[in-house]
């Protein structure tokens, strides 16, 4: 039992030095039969980002505000996220909507919610592993939208669709 205890602390000890990766480890004890599994997942989509715009909205604005929302899925499953606007004047909430373009959707997840504020820089991280699920299968599915909305566009003034952008690697870090 010794070994064991010696091997999973030298698996552990591995795979934190590794941090250009997210890697899973997996033991099965199970009275004679005890194997190892490591997993890496190099190369996958880590980061997703929206350019919002009033064109992209539905319907369209003539707004001239801009936004960009990031969105970066950490090691331990979760999602840490920012969102900025700019010439954006009193935005009350920001969601991100099921949706493809010039599609209208349901509000998955509140990003902002109260003002009115003249341009937002917020962050937030998404841990509620239902939101999480949801949000990741729109986003593969190319099928998630980031809108904001304002006091004289209360169905959205700037809207963006998600798009994945792939890393090199380590995709730990928020912007």
């Amino acid at each position: 039992m010794k070994w064991l205890s010696l091997v999973l602390i030298a698996s552990v000890s591995f795979l934190a030095a590794c941090e250009d990766a997210s890697w899973t480890l997996a033991v099965n004890n199970t009275e004679s039969d005890i194997f190892f599994s490591t997993q890496a997942a190099a190369g996958e989509t880590r980061m997703y980002s929206a350019y919002l715009t009033g064109a992209d909205e539905v319907p369209s604005t003539s707004s001239e505000g801009t936004g960009v929302a990031r969105f970066h899925l950490m090691k331990d499953g979760s999602i840490r996220w920012s969102l900025r606007t700019s010439d954006v004047d009193s935005v009350i909430a920001a969601h991100i909507h099921a949706g493809v373009a010039g599609q209208i959707g349901p509000v998955i997840v509140g990003l902002f919610g109260g003002g009115p504020e003249q341009d937002i820089h917020v962050r937030g991280e998404i841990t509620d592993p239902g939101d999480i699920e949801a949000v990741l299968a729109l986003f593969h599915a190319d099928s998630a939208y980031v809108n904001v909305h304002t006091t004289a566009h209360e169905g959205g003034e700037v809207r963006g669709q998600v798009v994945p952008k792939t890393t090199g690697g380590g995709g730990g870090g928020q912007d």
